[in-house]
C-alpha cells in the first residue's frame, strides 16, 4: 500500500545535453544550472559518460540515456547493455513513449532508478510502497521507476507543467530534444530553471538528483541533505 503523502514535495530536473560536447560546452551547461542554484541531472549518451563524469567530478549528477530508436527486443537489449556496461552511473532516462522492458539488465548494470516518459501498466505490483500521489514504483527489487514531464512551450514563452506539485513528485525533462541545436537546448534549460526556481524557494518543496531519488523514497539521506544547493542560493 502507498505511504501517506509527504508534506514536502520533491523536484528532479533532468537535462538532455548535446552529444560529443567539448569541455567548454560542458562548462557552459553546468554554469547555467549553477547560476540558478538548481540541482540538475545531466542526461548523457553512453559514449559521453566518461567525459561528463570527469567534467562534473560527481557521477551522481549523470544519467545515461537509453534512446527510442531501438524497438525490437534483441536490439533494445544490446542498447541497454551498451548504455550500462561502464557502470559509471546509477540512473537512466528512457527516451520515447514505450514500455520499460529488460529491467533486470538495468539492475545488473548498476542502475537503481529510471525515468520514462510515462509509467505503462504492468501485471506486477510494486515491491516497495511509494508516497501517496507520487508517480513512481518498484516492480523489481533494486530498481525504482518514475515518469517525467517534458514541458511544451506555450504563448509568451511560458512552459507548461513546470510548477512543483505540493507534497508530490515532479520530474521535469528539459534541454536538447533529438535534432535540436545546442543553443536551442540551452535556452530551454534556462527557461525551465527560471520557472522552477520560485517554487523551490518554498519550504514545502525540495530537490534532488535523479540518482538520489531512491534514497529519498526509502527515507535515507543524500549529500544534498547535508549541503543543499538551495541552502546556499
Amino acid at each position: 500500500m502507498p505511504t501517506t503523502s509527504p508534506a514536502v514535495g520533491q523536484v528532479v530536473t533532468c537535462c538532455r545535453v548535446p552529444d560529443h560536447a567539448s569541455e567548454a560546452e560542458m562548462a557552459r551547461w553546468r554554469a547555467e544550472a549553477a547560476s540558478r542554484g538548481v540541482a540538475v541531472t545531466w542526461c548523457v549518451a553512453s559514449a559521453d559518460l566518461e567525459q561528463w563524469a570527469s567534467a562534473t567530478g560527481n557521477a551522481r549528477e549523470l544519467a545515461v540515456r537509453v534512446g527510442e530508436a531501438a524497438r525490437e527486443g534483441s536490439v533494445e537489449r544490446s542498447e541497454i547493455r551498451e548504455a550500462v556496461r561502464q557502470r559509471v552511473v546509477s540512473a537512466a532516462v528512457v527516451e520515447g513513449d514505450r514500455p520499460l522492458d529488460h529491467r533486470r539488465l538495468l539492475v545488473e548494470g548498476g542502475i537503481e532508478v529510471v525515468a520514462t516518459e510515462r509509467l505503462h501498466a504492468v501485471d506486477r505490483q510494486t515491491r516497495r510502497p511509494a508516497p501517496h500521489g507520487w508517480d513512481c514504483r518498484c516492480v523489481l527489487w533494486g530498481l525504482w521507476e518514475t515518469g517525467y514531464t517534458a514541458p511544451r512551450r506555450r504563448m509568451f514563452g511560458l512552459l507548461e507543467d513546470t510548477r512543483p506539485r505540493a507534497g508530490g513528485l515532479t520530474v521535469v525533462a528539459t534541454g536538447c530534444r533529438p535534432g535540436d541545436r545546442a543553443e536551442v537546448g540551452l535556452a530551454r534549460l534556462r527557461l525551465t530553471l527560471s520557472q522552477l526556481k520560485p517554487g523551490l524557494r518554498s519550504q514545502t518543496t525540495t530537490e534532488c538528483l535523479l540518482a538520489d531519488l531512491p534514497a529519498r523514497l526509502q527515507g535515507g539521506h543524500t549529500s544534498e541533505d547535508r549541503g543543499s544547493i538551495l541552502a546556499a542560493a
